[in-house]
């Protein structure tokens, strides 16, 4: 009777079920999945200043990552500080939905008000343009103004 050693085809499937595993929690989302940068900011097609202070009141970058459906807007400051907004956002065809509607004691659910973003917790932006890691998205505020935001990926 002949015998066979299991260790080797054990240890190959081992490598193989390493190898076929997801780099993603959940999935890849697409081509949103990742870090954006904020580059700039317009009302009605006049330019938002959100980089203009000094100190360390101010921002130096605004950073928007998007992973399965949670979103964070991180506002980063001077000497390595940060804060970290969370919510939730929804895709559809021309439509990306960001949702800041939820409440904790131990997370910050509120963007920044110099990013304009709706009162209600719940904006409806319109993707105008989405290219080469560069995305344009816009809406009109409840006071009348549009909005348009210019993000891209540093990577």
């Amino acid at each position: 009777m002949k015998r066979y050693n299991c260790l080797p085809l054990l240890l190959w499937s081992l490598v193989l079920l390493l190898l076929s595993s997801c780099t993603h929690n959940n999935g890849d989302i697409g081509e949103l999945f990742g870090n954006w940068r904020l580059d700039r900011l317009t009302a009605d097609g006049v330019e938002v200043p959100l980089y203009d202070g000094a100190g360390d009141d101010a921002p130096v970058l605004f950073t928007w990552a998007f992973q399965s459906r949670i979103i964070r807007i991180t506002a980063i400051y001077s000497h390595s500080l940060y804060n970290d907004f969370w919510g939730t956002w929804e895709e559809q065809p021309d439509v990306l939905e960001l949702n800041f509607t939820y409440s904790s004691t131990d997370a910050n659910h509120v963007p920044p008000e110099i990013l304009h973003l709706n009162d209600d917790g719940i904006t409806v932006l319109t993707k105008d343009s989405f290219y080469n890691n560069k995305m344009e998205l816009s809406y009109v505020a409840s006071d009348g103004k549009t909005y348009k935001y210019y993000l891209s990926k540093p990577y």
